[in-house]
């Protein structure tokens, strides 16, 4: 029988609809659609080869077609995995693939947690 990791999320997590965006480092180093979002954290997906050192301490979210947004979020990278490609697509680089990114928010303001509060209960299916 198979054993499972324990559950270490303190916080429900949601999926996000296709318009939430986030953007992480101060140049934007990484910007990708966000898969799921939770009071403590993020998952999004993107394509670049490498993460650059030390610019995963803050993101940006975003709704594409509409003027909300939550900057400047302190975060920290919790993990980096590349995501699996369908059988019929072929990577032409496997510095081009795409990744998903794992992010937890650090040391958020009331403000910052009502504000992703608020993008959590607009934005997310289900």
């Amino acid at each position: 029988m198979e054993k499972r990791k324990a559950e270490k999320r303190r916080f429900v997590r949601y999926r996000a609809c296709s318009e939430v965006f986030a953007a992480v480092g101060r140049k934007f180093s990484r910007v990708g659609r966000v898969k799921d979002i939770s009071a403590g954290g993020l998952s999004f997906e993107y394509i670049l080869s490498k993460w650059p050192d030390g610019d995963c301490t803050q993101v940006d979210i975003f709704v594409s077609g509409c003027n909300k947004r939550i900057s400047r979020i302190p975060c920290r990278l919790v993990y980096e995995i590349p995501v699996p490609l369908p059988d019929n697509v072929v990577s032409f680089s496997p510095d081009l693939r795409p990744k998903r990114c794992g992010i937890e928010f650090v040391g958020l303001t009331e403000e910052k947690i009502a504000e992703i509060c608020t993008l959590i209960d607009e934005y997310t299916e289900g």
